[in-house]
């Protein structure tokens, strides 16, 4: 492999590895920011709040973790 190849296969795999980066985050994000929205009742995933009718409800992290599994089902 010549120098001009090694360094046009560094080039794409650095490219490559920064496109898989970008769009992770960018996944993350997409995920931080999403309110899953229901006739009287919003759960803030970033936030991890559920508040129903406006007002909050406490939940343990089994119950909030449960309530986004069924609510993504249901919501998509």
């Amino acid at each position: 492999m010549t120098c001009m190849e090694a360094y046009k296969e560094h080039i794409m795999y650095t490219f490559n590895g920064f496109c898989k980066t970008v769009i992770r985050y960018a996944a993350i994000n997409a995920w931080r920011d999403r309110t899953l929205i229901f006739p009287g009742l919003e759960i803030r995933l970033h936030q991890r709040r559920v508040l129903k009718n406006g007002s909050d409800i406490n939940l343990t992290r089994l119950e909030f973790g449960a309530l986004c599994c069924l609510a993504a089902s249901l919501h998509t």
